[in-house]
């Protein structure tokens, strides 16, 4: 089967495990003869309850690995060229584009249970392997997805990469002291090559009072890169300011709700629509919470434009291989009477236009 999309690539993994559905099932025993094997209930459930949930993994637009790089075009050859009648064709010019390795990040949680305990789990309450499994899948899952809200400043090394890092400009950089190639991304200088740099409201570390003005600047400014915020998030403290500061103007406020869908490849809005769960909107711009964003005072806003272009979106969450459970049991391959259980996630951000991403930060809450 070829994948192509989100959909397709969970297929694949997952199997009937995914297409039937019967993901939330409590009691499908895990049965093995062999010494290692994969779990496919376990690291589809995993994958799928955060995939679409309304946290930042779950927002990100995501799509299939299907090249190792991107190609990013930084300056358009000439665009149109008006000719005389029955004139010479004009000279031929090519576009400007810079190839850069994304690559993909190998994301891992292991955990071991003595047979022991998994045999006195059979006669009283003492342990329940279900239960570890499915805790352990939660826990894999909401790893990587604190490590796609991790602080510009602290490297991504072979963690998946954070969209803080994502949105913070050079000039911020700078101005916020933090140490050179903090904010660069697949060994790109951003201080080179700033045609890539994206948008950073910033106070050089002194908090300011939340004010609206930030988002509708700075989604201005998205436009004027030709871009278009598709989707805000923020950490619910921010959330509430911005909430409690739209009782003067209830256009921008809670009523001003979008209805969104989540599916595989990320959220798909249905504006006007009776389908789907409702969620607030400050401009046009759905507001997504998330507890593990970076915070100065209160959270940092990250606006973000994941829109379609030349085919793929501008940024996504590039997965090679989603969730999966990986268990060993035979004593004579892991010389020790235990059971030994990996989940496994191979996947990147990937940011292909990101001077359309934009962050605001030292925000601290307003009068109200």
């Amino acid at each position: 089967m070829a994948v192509r999309t989100m959909a397709d690539l969970l297929r694949a993994s997952y199997g009937e495990a995914y297409a039937d559905k019967y993901l939330a099932k409590a009691d499908d025993p895990v049965l093995s003869t062999e010494g290692g094997y994969s779990n496919v209930k376990y690291g589809a459930k995993a994958f799928i309850n955060v995939a679409f949930s309304n946290i930042t993994f779950g927002v990100l637009a995501k799509d299939v690995y299907t090249m190792d790089g991107m190609r990013l075009l930084y300056a358009t050859g000439t665009k149109s060229t008006g000719i005389a009648e029955n004139g010479a064709l004009s000279d031929t010019d090519k576009s400007d584009v810079l190839e850069a390795p994304v690559g993909q990040k190998e994301e891992n949680s292991t955990f071991e249970v003595t047979k022991k305990a998994i045999l006195k789990a059979k006669v009283n309450d003492y342990y329940d392997l279900n239960q570890e499994l499915e805790m352990r899948g939660t826990l894999h899952t909401s790893g990587i997805n604190g490590h796609l809200l991790t602080d510009c400043d602290t490297l991504a090394g072979n963690n998946v990469e954070s969209i803080d890092r994502m949105t913070t400009s050079e000039a911020a950089a700078i101005a916020l002291s933090y140490t050179a190639g903090d904010n660069d991304m697949y060994s790109l200088d951003i201080g080179t090559y700033t045609w890539y740099d994206p948008i950073t409201d910033h106070n050089s570390g002194t908090d300011r009072a939340f004010d609206f003005g930030y988002i509708f600047k700075n989604s201005a400014s998205v436009r004027n890169n030709n871009g278009i915020v598709q989707k805000s998030i923020t950490k619910p403290d921010t959330y509430g300011q911005m909430m409690a500061s739209a009782q003067a103007l209830m256009r921008y406020g809670p009523n001003a709700e979008i209805k969104y869908t989540p599916t595989p490849e990320g959220p798909k809005f249905n504006t006007g629509g009776e389908v789907g769960f409702p969620i607030a909107s400050i401009d046009g711009i759905p507001v997504f919470q998330d507890s593990g964003v970076v915070a100065d005072t209160i959270g940092r806003i990250y606006l973000i434009d994941d829109s379609m272009q030349f085919g793929e979106p501008q940024v996504s969450l590039n997965v090679s291989q989603p969730t999966t459970l990986y268990m060993a049991d035979n004593p004579i391959y892991l010389d020790y009477y235990k059971e030994k259980s990996a989940y496994y996630t191979v996947l990147e951000l990937k940011v292909r236009s990101r001077f359309r991403q934009a962050k605001i930060c030292d925000l601290k809450g307003g009068a109200l």
